[in-house]
């Protein structure tokens, strides 16, 4: 792993390597069951973490942010004490506030097992296995420490961070000068990875987005078309009311009363049906949430809009009725 990160650090543009057994939203982790200094478990309490082996440098090669003490190191080889990184989920989950987890030791394990790995940062919570999981708390551990303990490596996933795109046939090339038996995969950027862990949200949202706007068109279709009808079968009462002293613009706001009428209880309805599914929607598509005040404002807005371009036309023509006319119609 060393002898390709350090070919993979000395290509044009690249300002940072590193490497771990794998890596964010890539569907993978593994748990265990821990012991933390100063932690007293319950008698039937889980003591399970997710854990990753990750090389020198990952946190600053994948951007994320340390909030306390250091990250892995080069110094942290097989033959150093064992250490290891917390995120913010592993604090909150074991310790009470205020607490330091820095310079705590804890051990892979139940049991008496020794307490020989220390604690040396806290790293910001990242998603590593699917993206609508909450986070849960992981600690890292030194890859060269790990594999000693696991004798070898099921995969070892490489970070480059570069200025320039670096071509997939040089980072296979890369890798088949050390070891032409390594199969290389999965090569993409992590803009593809997050693109590629959403498809399935987005393909959802587009084609709610695309089966709401037929939605909208039919109504306002239907809404024109009942409003027509309405006010063609009202004439003679147009007539009449228009005969007795009512002006056009009386007429319009009559017309418009109803329909906003109409609009209103339909919108009700809507509402408290759209909160009632809400946890549902919410589950199914990642980042929408229960009641969006955005949403909830914007959809009776946009209906209301919808619905008095479709209520203009037979407006106008109810005004523009002629009373002797009107009192003609049958």
């Amino acid at each position: 792993a060393h002898a390709v990160e350090q070919r993979l650090a000395g290509l044009p543009g690249v300002s940072a390597v590193s490497f771990a057994e794998w890596g964010p939203l890539q569907n993978a982790t593994a748990s265990t069951n821990i012991q933390l200094e100063g932690y007293q478990a319950g008698e039937e309490e889980r003591m399970d973490a997710n854990v990753m082996s990750v090389g020198p440098g990952y946190f600053a090669t994948l951007g994320t942010p340390l909030t306390g003490g250091r990250g892995i190191e080069a110094q942290d080889t097989a033959a150093a004490p064992r250490v290891a990184v917390v995120n913010q989920a592993f604090v909150k989950r074991f310790l009470k506030p205020g607490e330091s987890v820095l310079g705590r030791h804890m051990s892979i394990g139940g049991g008496k097992t020794p307490l020989d790995i220390e604690i040396i940062g806290v790293a910001a919570d990242t998603k590593h296995g699917s993206i609508r999981e909450a986070v849960s708390p992981t600690f890292f551990v030194a890859y060269e420490q790990q594999m000693k303990t696991a004798k070898k490596a099921r995969r070892t996933t490489f970070y480059v961070r570069s200025a320039t795109p670096v071509p997939a046939a040089t980072l296979r090339g890369i890798v088949a000068q050390l070891d032409g038996q390594l199969p290389v995969f999965d090569m993409r950027t992590m803009e593809e990875t997050v693109n590629l862990a959403l498809r399935t949200d987005r393909l959802i949202s587009g084609l709610s987005a695309a089966f709401g706007g037929l939605a909208l068109l039919i109504t306002a279709i239907g809404l024109y078309g009942v409003l027509s009808y309405l006010t063609q079968r009202r004439t003679t009462e147009f007539g009449i009311r228009m005969a007795l002293g009512s002006s056009r613009g009386g007429i319009l706001r009559l017309v418009f009363r109803e329909v906003l009428l109409l609009v209103g209880s339909g919108t009700a309805v809507g509402l408290l049906a759209s909160l009632a599914a809400g946890h549902v929607i919410a589950s199914q598509l990642f980042g929408v949430c229960q009641a969006d005040p955005l949403v909830l404002v914007g959809a009776p807005a946009l209906l209301a809009a919808v619905a008095a371009a479709a209520a203009s036309l037979p407006s106008w023509r109810a005004a523009a009725v002629q009373p002797l006319e009107a009192l003609r119609h049958e």
